[in-house]
């Protein structure tokens, strides 16, 4: 497998909870970055914390359709973290 190296970089992971979503999320976590899964259920986020059970992971409550929702949780993201590398959608 490729390593990648994005170590101090922030990335969000849309659906990042399960699937397809939750296997980027762990390559982001395995490769260095901060991630911040943006799901809409939050029982599969809670899931998907306790699996990847990583300080550097973290979840919102996010439906991508709610554009005045999105920008909130941008802003949260930002100021957290500082900024944000990688969105993943």
């Amino acid at each position: 497998m490729i390593k990648f190296d994005i170590n101090n970089r922030v990335a969000v992971v849309t659906g990042g909870a399960q699937g397809f979503g939750l296997a980027i999320t762990e390559r982001f976590i395995e490769s260095g970055a901060k991630v911040v899964i943006w799901d809409i259920d939050e029982n599969e986020a809670k899931k998907a914390l306790e699996k990847v059970n990583s300080k550097n992971l973290s979840y919102q409550i996010v439906d991508v359709s709610d554009f005045k929702k999105i920008n909130e949780k941008l802003t949260e993201i930002e100021s957290l973290h500082g900024k944000i590398d990688i969105f993943y959608k």
